[in-house]
């Protein structure tokens, strides 16, 4: 099989992250890694496996970090590609939550875009936002949102004249602005999926 730059096999991924035979297994037991990135394929030795080198590899990096102060079933609703329903999110939970599928024109929404409407929400409510502007910030944010991560992914919300907007950025540092910006707060996803998930349990 000749080298390809977009897979990495199963012993390559091992190495690379670190990660146990065991851990890799039990992670696509618990849906982490999704069944279907796992593809044989034969090799020089028969029949080896084979992943998506980019997103694989973002996603054990993703694992690791989180494990820690998440449970695998949390972590499995979190990587879920329809996380809002595995969740189990009613529609009373928000407005604005409740409001994300026609918002976005699709029912499958992930779990990036549940804790952005759900943080976004919240600070709207701390700086008296009307429910209309915070509606067309999640439209005018719905091409970024849908490939959002969860992890050390901080939204920061801010107004300029009446309008509001979001600045994604990774890592602990929010943006800076001149003066002329109104910030309305920030938020990091992966803490506003946790309080999404504890506020509707």
């Amino acid at each position: 099989m000749e080298p390809d730059a977009d897979v990495i096999s199963k012993k390559e991924l091992l190495a690379a992250t670190g990660i146990s035979y065991g851990q890799l297994y039990r992670w696509k037991r618990e849906r982490l890694i999704p069944e279907e990135w796992f593809v044989k394929q034969a090799s020089f030795t028969g029949q080896e496996t084979f992943f998506p080198r980019e997103k694989v590899i973002k996603r054990v990096q993703e694992i690791l970090l989180l494990k820690d102060r998440h449970s695998l079933d949390e972590l499995a609703s979190m990587f879920s590609p329809d996380a809002a329903a595995s969740l189990g999110i009613p529609s009373s939970a928000d407005p604005l939550l409740a409001r994300l599928p026609a918002l976005l024109g699709r029912a499958d929404i992930s779990a990036g875009e549940a804790a952005f409407a759900w943080g976004l929400a919240r600070i709207g409510r701390l700086e008296d936002v009307p429910q209309k502007s915070l509606e067309d910030l999640v439209k005018r944010t719905a091409g970024v949102l849908a490939g959002l991560k969860l992890v050390d992914t901080v939204c920061t919300v801010y107004r300029t004249g009446s309008t509001w907007h979001a600045v994604f950025t990774r890592g602990i540092m929010p943006p800076l602005f001149d003066s002329g910006v109104t910030i309305g707060g920030s938020f990091t996803l992966e803490e506003a999926i946790s309080e999404l998930r504890a506020a509707t349990c």
